[in-house]
């Protein structure tokens, strides 16, 4: 087997049919662009045999369901033309979030957390470990995926990043494998700048960051029929917190929020035609101030909780002129 490169790695993402049953078929547009350091993680479960026999030592250990687990990151960009939502569209959907059905075909569309299984997503992963020469790379294959997401803006690098950090199930032990032809998108992460900024409803509050962290408890089930041991992944709870670091301005006051349990808003639009985002709630409390610095200018430190799963991210790939 040829040595392998890190850098070199290919992830395809594609949303199942069925929860249950990995999809087998990928093709360049199941590949996902993700930054470097994307990984699966074996985690099987696993049983040590120690008996007693008058002498030391272990005997052969039982290895269990196999779990899987998933970490990547990738920025806000879209497809770069009308109706295609890019990879971020997979992560959010797998991450608990339902896309609203773009009745106008309108190109513009909505996500917002959903409770209901029917409306969760569940993807098959499969990583190419990094050797584009034909059946060069090892294949790992997990189904069933699902997790729970950052999304953390930085100002100060002017860019947009969605984390994630999934489970699911092993859908074949590892093996040779050939990477799909894919050609990288042209299409550019468009900078956060020259964003539309709400906090609060209060101008004086400049972000430096801000960080939704959508945290949901991920369970994959048992099922002893099946090879690996394991059934279908179930998001059994979420909260949504945030943190944000903001200039420090005589009339920025989030203490009295603080205080008086007021519950505002957040929302931030940025990008260009065809590749343009929002990410917004209207229900942000604040349960946490603590004083900072951005080199040396005085900064506060926001923290709290998104009441009522009330995050909404649009994706907008209209033309300007729709």
């Amino acid at each position: 087997m040829p040595y392998q490169v890190d850098e070199l790695i290919q992830l395809a993402f594609k949303e199942q049919a069925a929860k249950g049953t990995a999809e087998s078929s990928f093709d360049a547009t199941d590949v996902v662009e993700v930054e470097s350091g994307a990984k699966i993680a074996h985690s099987p479960h696993v049983r040590n045999i120690r008996l007693v026999s008058g002498g030391y030592g272990s005997r052969k250990s039982i290895i269990g369901p196999r779990e899987i687990g998933l970490s990547a990151s990738l920025p806000f960009r879209t497809g770069g033309a009308a109706k295609i939502p890019g990879d971020i569209a997979k992560f959010l959907q797998a991450s608990g979030f339902k896309q609203a059905i773009d009745v106008d075909e309108t190109g513009i569309y909505t996500f917002t957390p959903t409770a209901k299984p029917t409306e969760q997503k569940a993807f098959t992963a499969r990583m190419l470990s990094g050797n584009p020469e034909a059946t060069s790379c090892i294949a790992q294959t997990a189904r069933d995926v699902m997790g729970t997401c950052k999304i953390s803006l930085d100002f100060n690098e002017a860019i947009a990043l969605l984390s994630f950090d999934g489970k699911g199930a092993l859908a074949s032990i590892p093996t040779a494998g050939s990477q799909i032809a894919k050609t990288p998108s042209a299409i550019h992460t468009p900078a956060l700048i020259g964003a539309t900024v709400s906090i609060f409803n209060d101008p004086d509050y400049v972000p430096i960051s801000i960080e939704f962290d959508v945290k949901a408890t991920v369970t994959v089930t048992l099922d002893p029929t099946d090879d690996s041991g394991c059934g279908i992944t179930v998001l059994t709870n979420r909260e949504i917190d945030y943190t944000m670091k903001v200039y420090k301005k005589s009339s920025t006051d989030p203490h009295t929020r603080l205080y008086t349990g007021l519950v505002g808003g957040i929302s931030v639009e940025w990008g260009v035609e065809n590749n343009k985002f929002t990410v917004e709630t209207s229900k942000a409390e604040v349960t946490g101030v603590d004083a900072s610095d951005q080199d040396g200018v005085t900064c506060i430190d926001v923290s709290g909780k998104i009441l009522d799963d009330d995050l909404t991210v649009i994706i907008d790939t209209a033309d300007d002129e729709d």
